[in-house]
């Protein structure tokens, strides 16, 4: 067994390794404790509330938001507000996309993938589209919603919101790495 942990460290080590990006803080909650705070339409807005917090990070610094989005009228219209919520009159400034409109739900994976599309975000300076959005809900007027085609974006900082069965909800905020 220790041979192999010593041949796959070997192979690790040859390997070009290159950081990406910079997890700068991460806001977590579970709807158990939640509901013992406040109403079922505020999860989103206190991920992000305490994510923002632990990077010392204000909303306005936020270029980019990766949504959970699950084409759910509650859910989607609830992290719109969100949106809304925590970063006020920047809000409109702050681009936003949602994956799951190209890939579907991948369940358990959601969040990871989420978490890569806001690095490639971050490092390839290009904000994926939403497709199929034809009718969005009333809460997204006013937002900057990247439908269609892919944008061309310099994003320094991009935060990631995901939603888990059984109430378990993170936001995770990315930096651009400068080396």
């Amino acid at each position: 067994m220790w041979k192999n942990a010593v041949m796959a460290r070997r192979r690790l080590d040859s390997i070009d390794r290159k950081i990406l990006s910079e997890l700068q803080a991460d806001g977590r909650m579970t709807n158990v404790e939640l509901a013992k705070r406040v109403k079922i339409t505020a999860p989103p807005c206190l991920r992000r509330v305490r994510a923002l917090e632990k990077a010392g990070i204000a909303g306005d610094e936020i270029a980019h938001v990766n949504a959970h989005a699950t084409s759910t009228p509650e859910g989607d219209r609830a992290e719109l507000l969100a949106i809304r919520t925590i970063f006020g009159e920047h809000a409109g400034a702050v681009t936003v996309t949602a994956n799951k409109s190209m890939i579907g739900h991948t369940l358990g994976a959601a969040g990871a993938i989420e978490a890569i599309m806001s690095i490639q975000t971050i490092r390839e300076s290009c904000v994926p589209p939403t497709i199929n959005l034809e009718d969005p809900d009333d809460a997204a007027a006013g937002l900057d919603i990247v439908t269609g085609e892919a944008r061309s974006q310099d994003v320094e900082i991009a935060l990631s919101n995901s939603f888990g069965f059984g109430g378990q909800n993170t936001a995770l905020i990315f930096r651009r790495w400068a080396e």
